[in-house]
C-alpha cells in the first residue's frame, strides 16, 4: 500500500534490504490482523478499519466521485447556505470549515476563534478548491465558543443563537470528537470523556437546535462516526453511564463506543426526524490529525510519524463530507452511511431500531440525572 501512496520519496532514500524489511512488515501487519481477528461476529479486530480505509484512501475514489466534487465546484450548490459545524478549528474539522467557505456557504463554528485563526481560514479558503476564488464568492465566517463536555455550556450555546439574526442551519456537521487515553479525565458532567464530548454533547445541540427551530426543513446533518464502531463490543445501554477505569492500552474500546453510539444515533436520528432531514453517517477514514493527542508522551512521535506515512490529509478527508453536505442527487436519501467516499452500511445494531430507541431514551435519563443534580447544586448555593 505504501509503494502507491504517494510516499515514494521514503522507499527512494532506503536501501533494498530497507525497503523489502518495511514490505515485510506490512506483511505481518495484515497477518496479524487475520490472526487476532475477533470471534465475535460483530466486532471487528482494531488493524482492518486502518487497513480498509488506507486502501479506500489509495484505490477508491471512483470517477462518479470525482464528477460530483467537480460539480460542486462549478455549479455551487452550496453558496448562501447556512452551515453549523463542531471542532471547525483545527484537523479534519478546519479542512471542511476552509473547503465550505471557499464554495460559498456561510459557516458558524462552534469554537472560538481568535482573528489570526480566521485570517488564516479565510485565505486558505480563497485556493482550497482550486483557482483563487473571488472575495465575494466566499462564504462568510462566524464563531462561537461551546464546551462540549458541558450540557449546560451547550444548552447556553444554542439559547445565544437569536432567530432574529441567525438564519435556520441548511447543514449541520457533527465532527468534533476526543480520544482519551486514560479515564481519569472526565465531562463536566461527570461522564467518560469521549462518550460524554463525542455523543452526548452533540445529542444535547441537536435537541436544542430542533427546539429552538434553528434547523431549516429538509436539513443535511452529517454526522462523523468511524469504522472504529465496529470494533466496539455491544452497547451495554444501563451501563453508558457507569465510569470503568481504563488506561492508554485500552483506551481504543471506550472511543469505539463512542463512535458505535454515534452511528446508532445517526440512523435513529432520521427515524425520528423522516421527512424534515436528511442524516448522514460518514467515517472520514484515516486522517492525519491530533485527535490521539492525549496520548502517552512516549507515544506520539510514533503516532505522528504513521499517520504521516499512510494517512490522508485532512483536505482530502473533508471532500466526502462536502459532498454529503451538497449533493443535489441525496436529497432525500437521508439514513445512508459512508465509508469515506463509497456507500457502506453501519454494523448490524446500529442500525437496529430497538437498539437505537434503547440508547435515545437512555441518553434522556442521562441528561434528567445531569438537570437534578445540577437543581441541587443550585439549592445548595442560594441556601
Amino acid at each position: 500500500l505504501l509503494l502507491f501512496s504517494g510516499r515514494r520519496s521514503v522507499f527512494a532514500a532506503m536501501s533494498k534490504k530497507g525497503t523489502f524489511a518495511v514490505i515485510v512488515g506490512l506483511l505481518a501487519v495484515a497477518v496479524a490482523a487475520f490472526l487476532y481477528s475477533t470471534a465475535d461476529p460483530l466486532k471487528h479486530d482494531k488493524v482492518t478499519p486502518f487497513l480498509e480505509g488506507i486502501a479506500l484512501n489509495i484505490f477508491g475514489r471512483d470517477a462518479d466521485f470525482k464528477a460530483s466534487m467537480k460539480r460542486l465546484v462549478e455549479e455551487r450548490p452550496l453558496q448562501g447556505k447556512q452551515v453549523l459545524l463542531t471542532g471547525g478549528s483545527r484537523g479534519l474539522g478546519r479542512a471542511v470549515t476552509v473547503k465550505l467557505l471557499a464554495l460559498g456557504a456561510d459557516v458558524l463554528v462552534a469554537n472560538n476563534l481568535n482573528e489570526t485563526a480566521r485570517s488564516d481560514i479565510l485565505r486558505e479558503a480563497a485556493t482550497a478548491m482550486g483557482p483563487i476564488v473571488p472575495p465575494a464568492k466566499i462564504g462568510n465566517l462566524y464563531s462561537k465558543g461551546v464546551d462540549l463536555s458541558n450540557v449546560s455550556s451547550v444548552r447556553a450555546f444554542v439559547a445565544g443563537l437569536d432567530p432574529q439574526q441567525q438564519q435556520p442551519f441548511d447543514v449541520l456537521v457533527l465532527n468534533a470528537g476526543v480520544a482519551p487515553s486514560t479515564s481519569e479525565e472526565l465531562t463536566r458532567d461527570g461522564l467518560e470523556l469521549a462518550f460524554g464530548i463525542n455523543y452526548v454533547g452533540h445529542f444535547v445541540m441537536v435537541q436544542q437546535l430542533r427546539e429552538k427551530s434553528l434547523l431549516r426543513d429538509g436539513v443535511r446533518i452529517i454526522v462523523v462516526t468511524s469504522e472504529y464502531h465496529r470494533c466496539a463490543d455491544a452497547l451495554n445501554i444501563p451501563e453508558l453511564d457507569r465510569i470503568v477505569p481504563y488506561d492508554w492500552q485500552t483506551s481504543l474500546d471506550y472511543y469505539a463506543r463512542s463512535k458505535l453510539c454515534l452511528a446508532t444515533y445517526g440512523q435513529h436520528l432520521q427515524r425520528q426526524l423522516q421527512q424534515a432531514a436528511d442524516v448522514f453517517t460518514i467515517c472520514p477514514g484515516p486522517v492525519a490529525t491530533d485527535i490521539a493527542r492525549r496520548s502517552p508522551s512516549w507515544m506520539l512521535p510514533i503516532v505522528d510519524f504513521f499517520m504521516w506515512l499512510s494517512f490522508q490529509t485532512p483536505p482530502r478527508a473533508a471532500e466526502p463530507i462536502l459532498f454529503l453536505a451538497g449533493e443535489p442527487a441525496l436529497k432525500g436519501k437521508g439514513g445512508l452511511y459512508y465509508h469515506m467516499h463509497s456507500l457502506s452500511a453501519p454494523r448490524s445494531d446500529a442500525a437496529d431500531p430497538a437498539n437505537g430507541a434503547a440508547l435515545w431514551a437512555k441518553t434522556e435519563q442521562i441528561l434528567a440525572t445531569i438537570d437534578s443534580k445540577q437543581e441541587q447544586k443550585n439549592k445548595k448555593v442560594e441556601q
